[in-house]
């Protein structure tokens, strides 16, 4: 799935909302059921600058906050949404791990140990 969108909220707004309602169809999709929580199935886990995946929301809600907040940068691997690791991201670990320290410095907090 193309994920070239991610980053285009601000720039492209058009392009970022058809990739998230993308990424909602298919998150959504019956072969992803397992990876979706609640009564009927109908919550996953929002990707959201706010809820880091922490949160567990319906569709709308996710969609919304997704137009609203942005999307989690550092989530491109969908793996608590059902996309599986590969060898790359799994070597890229550490490289994520220095890009948020940084951004945690560069915004005045102190950096990670």
């Amino acid at each position: 799935m193309d994920k070239s969108w991610i980053g285009l909220r601000g720039s492209d707004y058009t392009r970022y909302k058809d990739g998230v309602i993308s990424f909602l169809d298919w998150a959504f999709h019956d072969d992803r059921k397992i990876f979706r929580r609640g009564g009927q199935f109908d919550n996953i886990f929002c990707q959201c600058r706010r809820c880091l995946n922490g949160s567990l929301h319906d569709r709308n809600t996710v969609l919304e906050h997704l137009i609203c907040n942005g999307w989690w940068q550092h989530y491109t691997t969908w793996v608590a949404h059902g996309e599986e690791l590969t060898e790359k991201v799994i070597n890229n670990e550490n490289t994520v791990d220095e890009e948020i320290d940084e951004e945690i410095a560069d915004s005045g907090g102190e950096e990670i140990q």
